[in-house]
Order: structure tokens, then C-alpha cells, then sequence
């Protein structure tokens, strides 16, 4: 009967032994799972630090990739708006790579320019060269104006079309020769002080002036012609994006002004293609 009582008397000991060593087990685990994650905070793993490499490749901050793709915090405001910011930023740069292709195409394959202006393209490459110029000089990320690199070359090819069309090849080799000049001077710094900023001012009615002349045109001809409706769409999306930009990155009121303009008047021309059709009807002989 004694060893039986004191077999009995030993069951509570034993169990509160396992239950002490169990909740060792426990913290001990826990302790092992607070380190790890800690470890994988300070060391993100190979997918993770491949996707911060890329972002970081678009300018993204570092604090923000790190907040965003290891700490998992998508929550955080600002650096939601700072990763849009870039994306927007590069997608703006591809599609500006591209936006005036349709057009390019359309005059290829008409053989002519009608609806274009010549004047409008002119405006252009001083509306586009002039933000380029500028914004190296302001140290501006290229993401917030890269787009306009590619959009001057492929004014510069409607331009060369135009006059081709109308074999003003005189005319050509000294728009480029001037072009490519005036350009070199203005981003190589060799301009006079106060110069750019002056320059990107005057972009802003002359953008309006230029996007006037191209209404103008499709109203006198009654038609859209060439216009390329998906290069005017891009157009009008692209301002609108780059307002966003800007806010977020380039504390410059006057490139705001000039793309909360830009928005707007791109709006305009977009609204043509609901009023006027491509080609004008012919006309009847009434009206010969």
C-alpha cells in the first residue's frame, strides 16, 4: 500500500516536469520564429531581392522597397503613391516611345499630310525639346520627363515627311541642322542663365497655340484626316498621368501648369473625333 501511495504521490511531480519542459519547448519555438522573421526582414530572400533590385532599377526608394516588398506593409500611403508615381512614370516612357507611330503610319500610307500642320510639328519640337533640356538642368528623375527624348525624334520624323511630301528637301536639312544644334547648346548647359526656365514657360502658350492650330485645321477641313485617334487618346491619358507625377515627384509649379494645360487641351482635340469624320464627305454640286 506505501509503494502504491507513493507512486500516486509521484504523478503530480512528473506532470508538472513535462508541463515545465513543454513550455520551455514553447517559448523556445516562439523565440526561433521571432528570429527567423527578424533574420528575413534584415535578409530578404532571392525572389525578394530580385524585386527589389528591379524597383530600384525604376528609381523606387529604397525605404519604400523595403517597406513594400520585405516588411509586407502595403498599407503605407506614401510609398503606395511613390510606387505608382514610377510606375506611371515608365509607363509613360514606353508609350512615349511609340505614341506618334500611328501617325507616322497614317502619312505613310496616305502619301500626304492633310490635317497635319506643319507649324503645329515645329511647335512640338520646341514644346517637347525645351522639357528635355530643362529638366536635366533642374536634376529632375528621368522618370517624371524621359518620354520626351523619344517624342522629339519621332517629330522630327513627321516633319521629314511632310517636307518630303511636299520635296522641300532644302527645307529639311536646315530645320535638322538648326534643330539638332539648338538642342545640343540648351542640354549641354550652354545657354544663358535663366534661359531654360524662360523657354519652359513659353511652352505653355505655345502648347496652346499649337493644340489651337490642330483643332483649327480638322474644322476648316471638316474632317479628322490623319489624325491617329489612338495617339491622341495617349496624348490626353499621358497628360493626365504626368500631372500625377509631378505632384508626387518635381515640386516645379510651372511643369504642373504646363501638363494640367496639356490635359485639358488634349481633352479637346480627343473630343473632335466625336464630331467630325475621318474624310469629308464630298461635296454636292449645289455647293460647286
Amino acid at each position: 500500500a506505501s509503494i502504491s501511495t507513493h507512486k500516486r504521490a509521484c504523478v503530480p511531480i512528473v506532470v508538472n516536469m513535462m508541463l515545465v519542459r513543454l513550455s520551455w519547448l514553447m517559448v523556445g519555438v516562439a523565440v526561433m520564429v521571432s528570429g527567423a522573421e527578424e533574420t528575413k526582414a534584415r535578409e530578404p530572400n532571392g525572389v525578394e531581392s530580385l524585386l527589389i533590385n528591379t524597383l530600384q532599377t525604376f528609381s523606387v526608394s529604397p525605404h519604400c522597397t523595403t517597406l513594400l516588398v520585405v516588411e509586407r506593409q502595403l498599407t503605407d500611403v506614401p510609398c503606395l503613391k511613390h510606387l505608382i508615381s514610377k510606375g506611371l512614370g515608365v509607363g509613360m516612357i514606353l508609350g512615349g516611345a511609340v505614341v506618334k507611330f500611328p501617325q507616322i503610319y497614317n502619312l505613310v500610307q496616305a502619301g500626304d499630310a492633310v490635317g497635319v500642320s506643319l507649324v503645329t510639328q515645329y511647335l512640338e519640337l520646341f514644346l517637347y525639346g525645351t522639357p528635355v533640356a530643362y529638366n536635366m538642368s533642374e536634376g529632375n528623375p528621368f522618370s517624371t520627363w524621359g518620354e520626351n527624348v523619344f517624342l522629339v525624334g519621332q517629330v522630327v520624323m513627321i516633319v521629314a515627311l511632310m517636307l518630303h511630301f511636299e520635296r522641300r528637301y532644302g527645307m529639311l536639312a536646315v530645320t535638322l541642322v538648326c534643330y539638332a544644334a539648338v538642342l545640343t547648346a540648351a542640354c549641354s548647359g550652354q545657354l544663358p542663365d535663366g534661359m531654360l526656365k524662360i523657354m519652359q514657360q513659353i511652352v505653355i502658350p505655345i502648347m496652346v497655340m499649337s493644340k489651337t492650330m490642330t483643332i483649327s485645321a480638322v474644322v476648316r477641313a471638316g474632317a479628322i484626316g490623319q489624325l491617329a485617334l489612338t495617339t491622341t487618346f495617349l496624348n490626353a491619358m499621358g497628360a493626365l498621368a504626368r500631372v500625377f507625377t509631378t505632384i508626387q515627384e518635381v515640386d516645379d509649379k510651372i511643369i504642373l501648369a504646363g501638363w494640367l494645360t496639356a490635359t485639358a487641351m488634349n481633352f479637346v482635340v480627343l473630343s473632335l473625333f466625336a464630331v467630325y469624320p475621318r474624310t469629308a464627305p464630298p461635296a454636292s454640286k449645289k455647293d460647286q
